[in-house]
């Protein structure tokens, strides 16, 4: 039979290290909170011409999965998205292909889907694309200021 001290000890040893592993895996999981300020340009889809700037801004929360060997998890992230001073909900995950990996997410307001976006090379990049009558009507790059800078940015979509 335990005595008293070998017992504490044990008890003290499995709570350790359960609060280790509950302490890594909260860690790991926790969402990281990013603000982004980004400054593109919008081009007209029917006539191929820049119509303006456009002014985005970025908050979300960025969750990592857990990873499994041989599985290729997904990433999330949620939040809010504004462009040009009308802010949206945003719902995305990490798509993984045969180049690299980039985030596509949606931009939703009043339970429609507004934009389809892509945030590429760790958030660096962001493309949208404006839908109206189930097709895209505009086209927003950044960071751009010219049309060099959106055709450059829009080669890197996967």
């Amino acid at each position: 039979m335990l005595n008293k001290k070998k017992y504490i000890k044990i008890l003290f040893l499995f709570l350790a290290i359960f609060i280790v592993i509950g302490g890594f895996t909260y860690a790991y999981k926790k969402p990281v909170i990013i603000h982004k300020v980004y400054n593109g340009v919008i081009k007209d889809v029917k006539s191929n011409e820049l119509i303006g700037d456009s002014k985005i801004n970025l908050d979300i929360n960025y969750e990592k999965a857990y990873k499994i060997k041989n599985f290729n998890s997904v990433d999330r992230l949620y939040g809010t998205i504004t462009i040009d001073d009308i802010e949206y909900e945003i719902q995305g995950i990490t798509v993984l292909n045969e180049k690299n990996k980039y985030i596509g997410a949606t931009a939703i307001k009043n339970g429609e889907s507004k934009y389809h976006i892509f945030l590429l090379e760790d958030l660096e990049f962001i493309l949208l694309g404006e839908l109206g009558d189930d097709e895209f009507v505009k086209q927003i790059v950044a960071p751009a200021k010219n049309e060099s800078d959106f055709d450059r940015i829009i080669q890197k979509l996967p």
